[in-house]
């Protein structure tokens, strides 16, 4: 008999990524069924977004002045884009973009945009970013594929007794990607629920599917109804996972190139001095 894959294959690929410049402001309409991911390299040697402070609230610039150079620049290039981001899916005259942490860290609009409706998440490992946008909840989670000699460990110490036996099962160079692969699914979840991790991992299971990708169970092993689970493949070498609150999502997926298509004339005028209020 034919044997499958050790872990199952991932729902999406580094080829279902389109290429397109940061979008202008105003310019993103997001339907209510639809969820957009954008995969960002923060590492570029001609990116001027990961010099770029003009959006920055005073606190993020506070952070960024007291980090050394590479990490400055992940942190930098990773907040300039997602405030432009955000921007583009806002309405020209909703004004400077106000972020604050929310019960477990997860940012959140707040000020006059609290109630527009918009969910977003952000992820970023090695110099790589995932910015996440929906009209329901939503959670994004990456991470590098690498060796991970404890990776059963881990899985016995955060992960139910069925998740546990996913990574028992695969030979011992497969289960630290198994273990990636639930992680991120939890994670994605977990982020988009903004419930706390590690309190939470526990309380909902990660089934790996050959076909769906994962399915999102109870305590008890029955589905989560309304969710999707994702797992995703932006680029060889980086795995991760996007949970929405919708039974179905119309997914729209690009790689952000790092130069805006045209000039920014209004959002950097304010944005400087927009928001005083503490964000993640």
């Amino acid at each position: 008999m034919q044997r499958g894959p050790a872990t199952p294959p991932f729902a999406d690929s580094p080829e279902e990524y389109t290429v397109r410049s940061m979008p202008l402001p105003g310019s993103m309409e997001l339907p209510l069924d639809g969820a957009d991911l954008w995969f960002a390299a923060l590492d570029g040697p001609l990116d001027p977004l990961s010099s770029d402070t003009s959006v920055l609230a005073p606190c993020e610039l506070r952070r960024a002045q007291g980090m050394s150079a590479g990490p400055r620049r992940t942190f930098v290039g990773a907040r300039a884009r997602l405030r432009r981001l955000l921007a583009a899916y806002l309405p020209t005259s909703s004004g400077p973009v106000d972020l604050r942490r929310g019960v477990n860290g997860k940012p959140r609009l707040t000020g006059h945009l609290a109630h527009c409706g918009l969910h977003f998440n952000t992820s970023h490992c090695q110099a790589r970013a995932m910015f996440a946008f929906s009209r329901s909840q939503v959670g994004v989670d990456i991470e590098a594929l690498r060796p991970l000699s404890s990776a059963l460990r881990l899985a016995e110490r955060f992960f139910t007794p069925s998740e546990i036996a996913e990574v028992a099962k695969q030979r011992a160079r497969g289960q630290p990607d198994t273990f990636l692969k639930i992680w991120t699914c939890k994670e994605a979840y977990v982020k988009a629920i903004g419930g706390s991790v590690p309190q939470d991992l526990g309380t909902f299971q990660v089934a790996l599917e050959p076909r769906r990708g994962a399915a999102l169970l109870d305590e008890d092993g029955r589905a989560i109804g309304g969710w999707t689970m994702l797992p995703l493949q932006p680029q060889r070498g980086i795995i991760g996972a996007l949970a929405v609150c919708q039974a179905k999502v119309k997914l729209r997926r690009w790689l952000l190139a790092g130069r805006p298509s045209q000039p920014w004339p209004q959002l950097d005028s304010g944005a400087r001095n927009a928001s005083r209020k503490p964000v993640s």
